[in-house]
Formats: structure tokens, sequence, C-alpha cells
């Protein structure tokens, strides 16, 4: 396990343990889904990594995925409230993907960004995109008083 993996894990424990904090249930579609968008928040993350190795002189490439970072460990840390295991998916290394379609989307998206700066931009901008569009339906999926719901809102907002 990465130390990324581990400072998850810890952060989701610690998370899930805090005073006050109930577990919440979610359909199994919307357990999928929450697993879903785990791993699309990683893909983000490690496209625009590879794109700020590319191009290590455009500042969004270097910026961004700190906040996607943020938002994997803020869905992380919603499965851990939920009792969903996702462990699978943290320990999976850069570039690795259960979801075979993001797995797919993840090799075309960085071949796309490989030929050029513009690229690799157009490709930032469809990630986020693809974010929205995916974010409006998981949250669709589960109640507006969950926690997952808000968090859902805020990485909309973000």
């Amino acid at each position: 396990m990465n130390k990324f993996a581990i400072l998850v894990s810890l952060l989701s424990l610690w998370l899930g343990t805090a005073a006050g904090v109930q577990a919440q249930t979610y359909s199994p579609e919307a357990i999928d889904n929450l697993r879903y968008m785990v791993e699309e928040e990683k893909l983000a993350g490690n496209v625009y990594r590879a794109f700020a190795v590319l191009y290590p002189s455009i500042m969004p490439f270097k910026n961004i995925p700190r906040s996607e970072d943020t938002h994997f460990t803020a869905l992380v840390s919603q499965a851990g409230l939920a009792g969903i295991d996702v462990s699978d998916l943290t320990s999976l290394a850069a570039g690795q993907f259960q979801n075979t379609t993001l797995q797919a989307l993840y090799g075309n998206l960085i071949a796309q960004g490989s030929t050029s700066s513009f690229a690799a931009l157009t490709v930032g901008k469809n990630i986020e995109l693809l974010d929205i569009e995916d974010l409006l339906k998981a949250q669709a999926l589960v109640p507006t008083t969950s926690s997952l719901y808000g968090v859902y809102g805020n990485l909309l907002n973000g």
C-alpha cells in the first residue's frame, strides 16, 4: 500500500469514528456510483499529474492535482462513513483503475493530451465537464439530507 493510500485510509478511519457521526446507508446503485466517483476523481488527478510532467510550465497542471486529491479524499471519507470499503480502489497505482471504462478513458485522455499543451488543456476542460455531469447524476441517487449529497454539492461548487 502506498503512502497516499495509507493517509487516505487513516483519514477515513478518523472521520468515520468522529463523535456523533452515524453511518449512512445508500442503495446499491448509489454505492456503485460512489465507487465510480472515487475512481473518477483519481483519474482526474492522475491525468493532471501526467500532464504536469509533460508540460511543466503550465501551472494548472501543477495546482489542480491537489484539488483532485481533496475531492478523492472527501469521497473516500464518505465511503468510510457509510461502511463501504474502497481500499481496493485507494491501493491502485497511478494510472490503474478497476473500472474498465475509466481505464480506457484514462488511456485515451493521456494519448489526446500528449499531442500538445493545447490538447492537454482541452482534455482538462473535458474532464471537468464530465465531472460536473457525473456529480449531478450521483447527487440524484442519494437523499438530499445525506452527508454524501452535501459532499457532491461541494465538489460541484469547486
